[in-house]
């Protein structure tokens, strides 16, 4: 792990969505690390209580950002754990490469539900916890660095 700045976080908050795993758990693992205060969330209870063990103090939910109502059920949660917010990392996304032929509604739906509409909706929710000051970063797609020829989505 790359040198840490201790205290670089003291008493900061902070909510990452899909925080299981990758790079929303490395980014909780580092702010963990320089003393903040983290709430993670994915849709796989076993990553989530995984990234509990391997991070003390870590608090986590279980919340599908495809699920319309995972926004609020979030928000309410972060409120109650840390009042206000220094930061919101919309990472929570996920996609199925596939040629453009095979593309179904369903497929569609599903990527835009977690992807788009989940993104907006607990941006929605959150954002109003966030102190002044406070950053909402996303994270976008990587379908830039890993195409595939006739792919989509």
């Amino acid at each position: 792990m790359p040198r840490t700045f201790s205290g670089r976080f003291d008493g900061q908050s902070f909510v990452i969505t899909g925080g299981s795993g990758g790079i929303g758990r490395a980014t909780a693992a580092r702010i963990v690390a320089e003393g903040g205060r983290v709430l993670v969330t994915g849709t796989n209870a076993d990553k989530l209580k995984a990234a509990a063990e391997a991070i003390p103090g870590l608090l986590t939910l279980q919340n599908d950002a495809a699920d319309p109502d995972a926004a609020a059920d979030l928000a309410e949660k972060a409120k109650a754990e840390f009042g206000t917010l220094d930061g919101v990392y919309l990472n929570a996304g996920f996609g199925v490469m596939q040629p453009l032929a095979e593309v179904t509604a369903e497929d569609f739906d599903k990527q835009y539900a977690v992807n788009v509409r989940g993104v907006v909706l607990h941006a929605q929710a959150l954002a109003p916890l966030v102190k002044q000051g406070g950053s909402l970063p996303i994270t976008g797609s990587v379908a830039k660095w890993l195409g595939m020829e006739g792919g989509v989505l």
